[in-house]
């Protein structure tokens, strides 16, 4: 079957079994997967002109490959405008076991717990640079068909539109971790292209899959070392602290607020100190919370107009009178849970559970006032709905983990 698709919002898996000519718009794949080719034996043609794939996408691949028809995966996402995130794998030298791949990007920082940085020039492939920051913007997920495309030698590009961190092109490499593990620098490294706008980053000689983004030498740093970010109710208002290590030609933090943890609003904004060693101390308080759970982040500014994320925090807001069960909530890199409770339960019932509804940690404590637990188990990246139960109340909060 040879498709021509110029704009389509996925219900269903689609399976495009020849041909794919995509002039432009964008497939929007949401919960489901556009795949192109059947198998093996049939790996399907894509003929690109432009557009974008919005989700996820699968290619078959046998043998070795070059150019778009074979190797492109025109993955972007959409906030305002379109940005291009796609991804290109050629073959150079075929795996003994073909198979398919599948290509999604999430848009969560590359951070990690063991983050693998700093990661030495003379370990880099040929980039030449110490590798020192990771993108905060998201990075790829690629997965293999398990049990094939384990050996065999591609060359990977990567396209990153709109990452406001990078400043010189020629300080970007591309790097990989494996099932969450520390980054690092595959293959050899290709120099960059592009622009600052819209780079591409390339590695050859790469083999296996898991995930992969952009790391940055010393000319791309982040404006903000935070090291503290939480909050609790006072009153009639959630006051928020936070607490940064040094700062780079910082201009100031904007406080954002969700009542989902999905989409956020600007409540306003806190000066920075632009440029420091100490820590600095900063506060805000939000006069107007939503009764029950509110979220919030802040987005940090540079004088360059750089900007970053931080951690999402979950703090609880109860009406004066009623007992607050739960008062405020937040994980922190290691994964240690902290909260607070008023209540004088014996014990508390904390179960994690993940986006499938599955119970993946649970545990008791038996506390009141401030409680830091961590969740016994390393937790993937991700969304997680941890409940807390005393036999009277219950009280549930969403946990990104990243």
């Amino acid at each position: 079957q040879n498709s021509s698709i110029t704009g389509i919002d996925l219900q269903r898996d689609l399976i495009i079994t020849k041909q794919l000519d995509f002039i432009s718009g964008a497939i929007s794949t949401n919960a489901f997967l556009l795949q192109l080719g059947t198998s093996t034996a049939q790996t399907g043609v894509l003929n690109y002109t432009s557009g974008y794939v919005l989700g996820k996408m699968r290619r078959w691949f046998n043998g070795t490959n070059s150019g778009n028809s074979t190797a492109l995966f025109p993955i972007g996402i959409y906030g305002g405008s379109y940005r291009n995130h796609s991804v290109s794998i050629e073959y150079t030298q075929a795996a003994t076991l073909p198979g398919h791949v599948t290509v999604e990007f999430i848009s969560l920082p590359m951070a990690s717990v063991n983050s693998g940085l700093p990661i030495l020039a003379a370990n880099t492939g040929g980039a030449a640079f110490d590798v020192q920051y990771l993108e905060d913007e998201g990075y790829w997920k690629i997965d293999n068909e398990t049990g094939k495309l384990t050996d065999g030698l591609y060359t990977i590009s990567l396209t990153g539109e709109g990452f406001q961190t990078i400043t010189d092109i020629n300080q970007v490499t591309l790097l990989k971790r494996v099932n969450g593990g520390s980054w690092f620098c595959p293959g050899i490294h290709i120099p960059t292209t592009g622009t600052t706008s819209i780079p591409t980053i390339a590695r050859s000689g790469v083999s296996g899959y898991s995930n992969f983004g952009f790391g940055s030498g010393g000319n791309n740093p982040l404006p903000v070392e935070l090291v503290e970010f939480n909050g609790m109710q006072v009153e009639q208002s959630i006051h928020l602290n936070w607490l940064t290590a040094s700062e780079i030609n910082a201009a100031y933090f904007t406080v954002e607020r969700s009542t989902d943890a999905v989409s956020f609003s600007a409540l306003g904004n806190v000066a920075a100190h632009s440029n420091s060693n100490q820590k600095r101390e900063y506060s805000f308080k939000d006069n107007s919370p939503s009764i029950g759970v509110n979220y919030y982040r802040l987005n940090q500014f540079d004088w360059n107009g750089k900007n970053e994320y931080s951690e999402v925090i979950a703090v609880n807001y109860e009406t004066l009178n009623s007992t607050p069960f739960i008062e405020w909530v937040h994980v922190d890199d290691r994964q240690n849970l902290s909260f607070y409770t008023s209540n004088n339960s014996s014990e508390i019932t904390i179960r994690w559970f993940d986006i499938s509804g599955r119970i993946v940690n649970e545990q008791s404590v038996s506390a009141s006032g401030f409680i830091q637990t961590n969740a016994n188990q390393h937790l993937q990246n991700g969304l997680y709905l941890v409940q807390f139960t005393n036999g009277k109340n219950e009280f549930v909060a969403k946990i990104i983990i990243k």
